[in-house]
């Protein structure tokens, strides 16, 4: 083990490192396709942004948030991590967990204004981050740091459609560290010991406690069962009264109606998914719309999981935007 990976797995104690101490990993990967997605982009993403550990889990799990930037008094892996650490969790009895985000966002040639907000947003988080008053330092103000991934189609090309899109972006944080390790000789990326994916729609907006609930409840579930199992949440919309019948139908499912009605409509919405990245790769991604003059595209896969979950209490952390619904109907 080297000397960033000793850090890795310390303790911050009166200001120094502890070596005995081990932290608990969680990468958590939101996935974003776009597409001539201007008008909603930036709200969409600054709500991912912009999240938080909400009250009741700093009380249980006594937060303390690690600031972005490298230091030896904190014990950041690299100068690109964003990490936020929980105190003791029944997932890792013997240290903290420490969440890594990443805003993974994927082009898919748009023809409006959507990739310059998309880089716009990046060179944004990027300059607070350089801030003197966001390194070096602890934050214990519960708010989760992240950065945003960028990746784009190719010039001239067409749209190859959301589930397209989607596998681009779940590939970004791979294709990132690994440029990093080439091109800056540090180790970028951390030994993880979950990794999620988090799905939200371009024109959607996430609560601001979504990621620190989803990954708490599959946490909750054990290593085998978070590996099979797919997590959803309730909903709110915009307009409140949009699709009101539908949301309804929606947000009262019971587990045992997740599973029953499953043929009738998928009973998780898409944009409240929540499943383990390592499971996702097995199931071989979403379907793909194949690309121009294939002749016989390889691309057909199905899925299944073992289990899917809503989160209790009736907790809503995604809100499904529909802008172009009238008096409560759905368009198109």
């Amino acid at each position: 083990m080297n000397e960033d990976e000793e850090q890795d797995r310390s303790e911050v104690v009166n200001g120094s490192l502890s070596p005995t101490f081990k932290r608990f990993i969680v990468k958590v990967d939101v996935i974003i396709a776009v597409h001539n997605a201007e008008s909603t982009i930036e709200e969409t993403v600054r709500s991912a942004m912009d999240q938080v550990i909400p009250n009741h889990l700093i009380d249980r799990l006594g937060l303390f948030a690690v600031a972005h930037g490298r230091s030896n008094t904190i014990g950041i892996a690299s100068e690109d991590e964003g990490l936020v650490s929980v105190g003791d969790h029944s997932a890792s009895s013997s240290g903290r967990i420490h969440f890594d985000v990443c805003i993974c966002c994927y082009d898919d040639a748009s023809t409006d204004r959507s990739l310059e907000t998309l880089q716009s947003l990046e060179k944004e988080r990027t300059r607070n981050f350089s801030a003197p008053n966001m390194t070096g330092r602890a934050m214990y103000d519960g708010s989760i740091r992240t950065k945003i991934l960028i990746g784009t189609a190719d010039v001239g090309t067409k749209s190859r459609g959301a589930g397209y899109a989607r596998n681009r972006a779940v590939e970004l944080r791979d294709v990132h560290e690994t440029n990093a390790n080439v091109d800056g000789g540090k180790r970028q990326g951390q030994v993880c010991d979950a990794h999620f994916l988090c799905i939200l729609d371009s024109d959607d907006i996430m609560h601001p406690t979504r990621i620190a609930e989803q990954s708490h409840a599959m946490l909750s579930l054990g290593e085998e069962r978070r590996d099979t199992t797919l997590t959803g949440c309730r909903f709110d919309r915009i307009p409140k009264d949009s699709t009101r019948h539908y949301s309804q139908w929606a947000n009262s499912l019971s587990e045992e109606r997740l599973y029953l009605e499953q043929f009738r409509e998928c009973t998780l919405l898409q944009p409240t998914w929540f499943l383990s990245k390592t499971w996702f790769e097995q199931l071989g991604g979403y379907l793909e719309t194949p690309a121009p003059n294939m002749d016989e595209p390889n691309w057909r896969k199905r899925t299944k999981f073992d289990d899917c979950k809503k989160l209790p209490d009736n907790k809503a952390c995604a809100v499904e935007k529909d802008k172009d619904a009238i008096d409560g109907d759905v368009v198109g």
